[in-house]
Protein backbone atom coordinates (compact mmCIF):
# COMPACT_ATOMS: atom_id res chain seq x y z
CA UNK A 1 0.00 0.00 0.00
CA UNK A 2 1.34 3.42 -0.93
CA UNK A 3 1.38 6.16 1.65
CA UNK A 4 -0.20 9.53 0.96
CA UNK A 5 1.75 11.14 3.80
CA UNK A 6 5.43 12.02 3.31
CA UNK A 7 8.13 13.11 5.70
CA UNK A 8 8.39 16.90 5.82
CA UNK A 9 4.77 17.62 4.88
CA UNK A 10 2.60 19.91 6.99
CA UNK A 11 -0.44 18.00 8.23
CA UNK A 12 -3.44 18.36 10.50
CA UNK A 13 -5.01 15.70 12.74
CA UNK A 14 -8.66 15.35 11.67
CA UNK A 15 -9.82 14.80 15.27
CA UNK A 16 -7.80 17.13 17.50
CA UNK A 17 -6.89 19.80 14.95
CA UNK A 18 -3.20 19.47 15.88
CA UNK A 19 -1.05 20.92 13.09
CA UNK A 20 2.60 20.23 12.50
CA UNK A 21 5.40 18.85 10.37
CA UNK A 22 5.77 15.11 9.75
CA UNK A 23 9.16 14.25 11.28
CA UNK A 24 9.06 10.44 11.49
CA UNK A 25 7.27 7.32 10.34
CA UNK A 26 6.78 4.20 12.48
CA UNK A 27 5.73 0.83 11.06
CA UNK A 28 4.81 -2.06 13.37
CA UNK A 29 4.67 -5.83 12.99
CA UNK A 30 0.87 -5.55 13.14
CA UNK A 31 0.89 -3.36 10.02
CA UNK A 32 0.08 -0.11 11.83
CA UNK A 33 1.66 3.02 10.35
CA UNK A 34 1.96 6.11 12.53
CA UNK A 35 3.52 9.44 11.66
CA UNK A 36 5.40 11.61 14.16
CA UNK A 37 4.01 15.13 14.15
CA UNK A 38 5.98 18.08 15.54
CA UNK A 39 3.88 21.21 16.16
CA UNK A 40 5.47 24.60 15.48
CA UNK A 41 6.96 26.62 18.32
CA UNK A 42 4.69 29.31 19.73
CA UNK A 43 6.63 32.60 19.34
CA UNK A 44 5.40 33.61 22.81
CA UNK A 45 7.08 30.58 24.43
CA UNK A 46 10.67 29.38 24.63
CA UNK A 47 10.07 25.63 24.68
CA UNK A 48 9.45 23.23 21.83
CA UNK A 49 6.01 21.60 22.17
CA UNK A 50 5.95 17.82 22.50
CA UNK A 51 5.44 15.90 19.30
CA UNK A 52 3.05 12.98 19.02
CA UNK A 53 2.43 9.94 16.81
CA UNK A 54 -0.84 9.75 14.89
CA UNK A 55 -2.31 6.99 12.71
CA UNK A 56 -1.98 7.69 9.01
CA UNK A 57 -5.71 7.65 8.24
CA UNK A 58 -6.30 10.44 10.80
CA UNK A 59 -4.03 12.91 9.00
CA UNK A 60 -4.81 15.36 6.23
CA UNK A 61 -2.03 17.00 4.21
CA UNK A 62 -2.15 20.80 4.29
CA UNK A 63 1.08 21.68 2.50
CA UNK A 64 4.18 20.04 1.03
CA UNK A 65 6.30 21.77 3.69
CA UNK A 66 9.94 20.73 3.34
CA UNK A 67 9.11 17.28 1.90
CA UNK A 68 10.99 17.97 -1.35
CA UNK A 69 14.19 18.72 0.60
CA UNK A 70 14.19 15.51 2.65
CA UNK A 71 16.98 13.00 1.95
CA UNK A 72 15.98 9.54 0.79
CA UNK A 73 15.62 6.74 3.33
CA UNK A 74 18.87 4.83 3.93
CA UNK A 75 18.87 2.02 1.35
CA UNK A 76 21.50 -0.10 3.14
CA UNK A 77 18.96 -1.47 5.62
CA UNK A 78 19.32 -5.26 5.79
CA UNK A 79 16.90 -5.84 8.70
CA UNK A 80 13.17 -6.27 8.17
CA UNK A 81 10.29 -6.23 10.63
CA UNK A 82 10.04 -9.60 12.37
CA UNK A 83 13.73 -10.50 11.96
CA UNK A 84 15.63 -11.77 15.00
CA UNK A 85 18.49 -9.34 15.65
CA UNK A 86 21.24 -8.50 18.12
CA UNK A 87 22.27 -5.00 19.17
CA UNK A 88 26.06 -5.02 18.77
CA UNK A 89 26.47 -2.36 21.48
CA UNK A 90 24.30 -3.69 24.34
CA UNK A 91 24.20 -7.35 23.17
CA UNK A 92 20.39 -7.27 23.54
CA UNK A 93 18.78 -9.91 21.33
CA UNK A 94 15.19 -9.82 20.19
CA UNK A 95 12.74 -9.24 17.37
CA UNK A 96 12.74 -6.12 15.19
CA UNK A 97 9.21 -5.13 16.21
CA UNK A 98 9.00 -1.54 14.91
CA UNK A 99 10.76 0.37 12.14
CA UNK A 100 11.33 4.12 12.58
CA UNK A 101 12.30 6.39 9.68
CA UNK A 102 13.28 9.95 10.51
CA UNK A 103 13.30 13.26 8.64
CA UNK A 104 17.07 13.00 8.08
CA UNK A 105 16.78 9.58 6.40
CA UNK A 106 18.05 7.59 9.41
CA UNK A 107 16.42 4.21 10.07
CA UNK A 108 16.10 2.70 13.54
CA UNK A 109 14.37 -0.43 14.82
CA UNK A 110 12.74 -1.19 18.16
CA UNK A 111 14.28 -4.44 19.36
CA UNK A 112 11.89 -6.29 21.67
CA UNK A 113 13.59 -8.92 23.81
CA UNK A 114 12.10 -12.03 25.38
CA UNK A 115 13.66 -10.82 28.66
CA UNK A 116 11.64 -8.79 31.15
CA UNK A 117 12.43 -5.91 33.49
CA UNK A 118 11.54 -5.77 37.21
CA UNK A 119 8.01 -4.62 36.33
CA UNK A 120 7.29 -7.56 34.03
CA UNK A 121 7.58 -5.57 30.80
CA UNK A 122 9.58 -6.85 27.83
CA UNK A 123 12.92 -5.08 27.52
CA UNK A 124 13.00 -2.86 24.41
CA UNK A 125 15.67 -0.70 22.82
CA UNK A 126 15.52 1.61 19.80
CA UNK A 127 18.67 0.97 17.79
CA UNK A 128 20.17 2.36 14.58
CA UNK A 129 19.93 -0.33 11.90
CA UNK A 130 23.72 -0.12 11.34
CA UNK A 131 24.28 -1.41 14.88
CA UNK A 132 22.08 -4.48 14.41
CA UNK A 133 23.38 -7.92 13.55
CA UNK A 134 20.91 -10.19 11.75
CA UNK A 135 20.55 -13.48 13.64
CA UNK A 136 17.66 -15.01 11.71
CA UNK A 137 15.37 -13.73 8.99
CA UNK A 138 11.66 -13.65 9.70
CA UNK A 139 10.09 -16.91 8.53
CA UNK A 140 8.00 -16.36 5.42
CA UNK A 141 4.32 -17.20 5.67
CA UNK A 142 3.20 -20.22 3.69
CA UNK A 143 0.62 -19.60 1.03
CA UNK A 144 -2.98 -20.53 1.79
CA UNK A 145 -2.81 -23.38 -0.72
CA UNK A 146 0.15 -24.96 1.07
CA UNK A 147 -1.60 -24.96 4.45
CA UNK A 148 -3.71 -27.96 5.42
CA UNK A 149 -7.43 -27.37 5.81
CA UNK A 150 -8.56 -26.58 9.33
CA UNK A 151 -12.00 -28.01 8.77
CA UNK A 152 -13.45 -24.59 9.52
CA UNK A 153 -16.38 -22.80 7.86
CA UNK A 154 -16.64 -22.88 4.07
CA UNK A 155 -18.99 -21.45 1.45
CA UNK A 156 -18.89 -24.62 -0.61
CA UNK A 157 -21.09 -27.62 -0.07
CA UNK A 158 -19.12 -30.72 0.92
CA UNK A 159 -18.36 -33.13 -1.92
CA UNK A 160 -20.04 -36.50 -1.70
Amino acid sequence: MGHKIKLGQLVVDKVSGLKGCVTSKTETLAGVVQWGIQPKVDPEKTTLPDGTNIDEFMLQVEDKGVSEEIPDEDTNVKVKLGDQVKDTVSALEGIASEKHIFLNGCVFFTVTSNRFDNFGKAIKRIVNHRLLELIEKKPTAKSAEARPSTGGPTRRAPKQ
